[in-house]
């Protein structure tokens, strides 16, 4: 059987400031993330351990860490540097496995179902293959003995029951949430006895690393090629019937 076995939860970076008005999950904890925040708990309290939960992006991203805290977690890991704000998806997922390497090792690492501002599913994919290690994705459930791991992953046409070898990266869609914020851990996070350590570019230094993103261009759609819409009056019904008339015969009607 596992024992103090280290979770780290992986957070969505939320949405800039200025896009509060399309996000209304911004600057708080979303359902996939709470959700998953809940499954590592249960984890440790039966096996014991310690749930360490991180979030990449800007000062305003303590909030959802903060909100993580009145949990129960353990730890709280802020990953903020310029050059990781703008980064894609393959830029996150290097970041997180270079900083789960960095501040680990961790026995198991996991993943809400995606985020709310890019909407993709990739992050725990993308972290697993940096880190070499295997992916459960869309586990409805878990259970960890004996340094193995096994989930029910949900498929296109049934569940299927994978297992792998700690260390491994799991992608978490179980909605089950029976845990509240407690008193005694809302106070403790905000009268400081719980601290965020924040973690930046000159701490956790990446060799070679490149922004995938390399131009953003706005959408204009092509007007020349839209499909126009006529309305016929009444007094163009003979027009009308005799545009029918053709369109049948074109048909072999």
């Amino acid at each position: 059987m596992v024992s103090n076995i280290k979770i780290l939860v992986i957070l969505k970076q939320i949405p800039d400031s200025c896009e509060k008005d399309f996000y209304q999950d911004t600057g708080c904890l979303n359902d996939s993330d709470i959700n998953v925040i809940t499954e590592a708990l249960d984890l440790r309290d039966s096996l014991g351990g310690t749930v360490t939960v991180m979030a990449i992006g800007p000062t305003e991203s303590l909030s959802i860490l903060k909100e993580a805290f009145t949990y129960g977690i353990d730890h709280g890991i802020l990953l903020d540097d310029d050059s990781w704000h703008d980064t894609d998806i393959r830029g996150a997922g290097r970041v997180a496995a270079a900083a789960a390497v960095y501040t680990g090792p961790y026995d198991l690492i996991m993943f809400g179902r995606q985020a709310i501002d890019g909407d993709s599913i990739h992050m725990a994919a993308m972290t697993a293959g940096y880190l070499g290690m295997p992916l459960l994705p869309y586990s409805n459930g878990l259970f960890v003995m004996n340094h193995q791991i096994q989930a029910e992953c949900i498929g296109d046409d049934q569940n299927e029951q994978i297992s792998a070898d700690l260390p491994a990266v799991v992608l978490s869609v179980s909605k089950r949430n029976g845990r509240y914020p407690s008193v005694q851990d809302i106070l403790k996070t905000y009268n400081g006895t719980f601290k965020v350590r924040v973690i930046d570019g000159c701490e956790l230094v990446l060799a070679n690393q490149k922004k995938m993103v390399c131009r953003h261009r706005t959408y204009i759609p092509d007007i020349s090629t839209q499909h126009k819409q006529i309305i016929f009056k009444e007094q163009d019904e003979t027009v009308l019937a005799g545009c029918l008339e053709t369109v049948l015969c074109q048909l072999g009607y």
